[in-house]
């Protein structure tokens, strides 16, 4: 079985020491990267021991040790006793406090960082293991742990081996086994008996060997069992928890100049009433997915709180903001325009941070240059709002370049006016600087979305698949010169976005499918891409 083991075993068996602490600096020499390593040989009772109850545990290192959370980071597992850790010179001293260790059972005490030099903080993940009766179990098994939406393996994943299926993420049940991925998303059990188990993984934040409410987690669609080898190892995806049924605010932020925007854990339906006490908004934004909103104000006080009365089909809640305008807001704008350009498959955007008021077309002007006469010309246009508040300029392209004077008055936002002229100049982007993409799957994919990515992987464009086609084209148009990759959800509720799962309904999240080979757009191209190559595609 290829792959690296991330936990240390103590002693004769095993001894491996994987460093995954802070690298400090020391004046006068070389940095210290290395995790204290136990002495294998004065390990007592010694590592892999039959027949043995200890009262206490005694390992020792080849430096000082300091402990990090102990009662955290130490954990016996099967959780049957308790155990008090204590330092003395190098040897770290694990003394049972409580219960009684079962007879003819296997134990394994992991210290999840729960080790440190007392000079660089390294630390690592150590296992010390025994057993009450005759025989050690010594059956292994391996999972591997992949993020659900990238199919990237997952570094430092806890995977627990649970004797029963958990029924909910605030469970208090002990896992009888536990580990950590490596960096390739591998997590290695050994000393195992045969099973079967119940395998959960979890982004375990807190440290504390369950899963939490809050806590990415994936499971498998099956048992494993303990083996003295295998040829395949099986995936988890890890997702975000599902929705809970309630609305939940995720997010509550205040943006100047009186915009209070709001974020929940998934869609709010359309029947869900929302009734303000106090200050009444001038209006609002709901976002694509009905999953956020932005209430606009009038800014009348530096210091305050909105509240708002939130009545839907599941909940009600109140949700309070308090706000403290600590600087003046002063009248701003932005625009689309990248570089001083506008691009070939834009129309000029002109937006302010709340919503507009008054657009005074007598108080703007327009002009161009062409090329070979650089005399400006009077520019033919007209002005479109776009939601609450942006306004769009729609003018002729064909020129080289164009220029907008803004005179006082002519934006103009409910809680400031525009009182200086501001000017716009910039070049037009011409239709051989694009070039175009046109997708074929040389297989039709169930329902989908096909997203097109720039080199920082930033969505430039995507497009609805319909798997009911009798052949799948689709076509990216006026493209900026450059490299792009595809991704496709297969968007199995057609909700039009990638969705999450429920591990304890065995509802699997979506699966995305990576085309990672990129494609580049030139000037004035059109470029035929053929997605034949799957990447990463998992089935549950």
């Amino acid at each position: 079985m290829a792959g690296k083991n991330h936990i240390i075993f103590l002693g004769f068996f095993c001894l491996l020491v994987c460093s995954c602490g802070q690298v400090g600096t020391i004046t006068g020499g070389p940095v210290d990267t290395a995790a204290p390593k136990p002495i294998s040989d004065k390990i007592d009772p010694p590592m892999g021991s039959k027949n043995v109850s200890p009262a206490t545990i005694t390992i020792p290192f080849d430096e000082f040790i300091t402990l990090n959370k102990p009662s955290e980071n130490i954990r016996v597992v099967p959780a049957d006793v308790s155990l008090e850790a204590k330092i003395k010179n190098r040897t770290l001293i694990l003394s049972k406090t409580a219960g009684e260790w079962e007879k003819n059972t296997t134990y394994a005490v992991y210290m999840n960082g729960a080790v440190r030099d007392i000079t660089e903080n390294n630390d690592s993940l150590m296992v010390f293991v025994f057993s009450t009766g005759n025989t050690l179990d010594s059956l292994q098994t391996f999972v591997q742990v992949v993020d659900a939406f990238t199919n990237k393996p997952l570094e430092n994943v806890t995977v627990g081996l649970y004797e029963n299926p958990l029924k909910h993420d605030t469970s208090t049940v002990e896992p009888r086994y536990l580990s950590l991925t490596d960096e390739t998303g591998l997590a290695s059990f050994n000393y195992l008996k045969k099973g079967p188990f119940h395998v959960y993984a979890f982004d375990d934040k807190n440290k504390n060997g369950a899963l939490d409410q809050q806590e990415n987690r994936g499971t498998l669609n099956s048992t494993v069992v303990g083996d003295t080898g295998s040829s395949t190892v099986p995936i988890i995806r890890i997702m975000p928890p599902a929705p809970s049924a309630k609305i939940k605010v995720e997010s509550n932020e205040i943006i100047p100049p009186a915009n209070w925007c709001l974020g929940f854990n998934k869609r709010v339906e359309d029947t869900a009433a929302f009734y303000f006490s106090g200050p009444e908004p001038i209006a609002y934004e709901w976002s694509e997915f009905n999953d956020s909103v932005t209430y606009y104000f009038l800014n009348k006080n530096s210091s305050g709180d909105y509240t708002v009365i939130f009545q839907g089909n599941e909940n009600a809640d109140t949700i309070t903001k308090k706000f403290f305008f600590k600087t003046v807001y002063s009248y701003s704008y932005n625009t689309n325009l990248k570089n001083s350009v506008l691009q070939y498959s834009d129309t000029l955007l002109i937006s302010l941070p709340e919503p507009i008021l008054e657009i005074n077309e007598n108080l703007i002007s327009g002009v161009y240059r062409s090329k070979n006469d650089s005399v400006p010309k009077p520019l033919s246009y007209s002005v479109e709002r776009v939601g609450l508040r942006t306004m769009r300029i729609i003018h002729d392209k064909s020129p080289e370049s164009a220029e907008f004077q803004f005179l006082p008055g002519s934006l103009n936002g409910y809680n400031y006016s525009q009182k200086d002229t501001f000017e716009l100049s910039y070049s037009i982007q011409k239709k051989n600087e694009v070039g175009n993409i046109f997708v074929r799957f040389d297989s039709i994919p169930p329902n989908g979305i096909l997203y097109l990515t720039d080199s920082r992987d930033t969505i430039v464009s995507k497009a609805a698949i319909s798997g009911t086609q009798t052949e799948v084209e689709t076509e990216f148009l006026h493209i900026q010169p450059g490299q792009y990759k595809f991704y496709y959800v297969i968007d199995e509720n057609q909700d039009g976005r990638w969705s999450t799962g429920n591990i304890f309904q065995e509802v699997w999240p979506e699966r995305v499918v990576w085309y990672t080979e990129p494609t580049t757009v030139r000037p004035n191209w059109d470029v035929q891409v053929n997605l034949t190559k799957i990447e990463g595609l998992i089935k549950n």
